[in-house]
């Protein structure tokens, strides 16, 4: 048998379950943001290079599966540019 629950104690659970829902929602409201800011941040990378390249670029398979095995780091200099590292190579770039 279901055991009876007073008014109040629904209340209390649908309060807490209400509470719980706000943080969810909250929290995939960053990581969605999170992801847009990455994202447009790597367009931007994207675009910079692509205009030092030329009007058309081909990019390989290969060239991509490289890339995709590759990790960048990132550094604002203070004229207002940007320094883009690849990982094995940031200690000696800045010794």
């Amino acid at each position: 048998m279901k055991k009876k629950m007073s008014l109040m104690e629904r209340v209390k659970i649908a309060e807490r379950r209400e509470a719980e829902a706000k943080r969810q929602a909250e929290r995939d409201r960053k990581r969605f943001m999170e992801a847009d800011l990455i994202a447009k941040g790597a367009m931007v990378w994207v675009s910079a290079l692509a205009r030092r390249e030329g009007p058309v670029i081909h990019v390989s398979a290969e060239e991509i599966e490289k890339a995709r095995a590759g990790k960048y780091k990132c550094r604002m200099v203070a004229d207002g540019s940007v320094d883009m590292v690849e990982e094995g190579y940031f200690e000696k770039f800045y010794e």
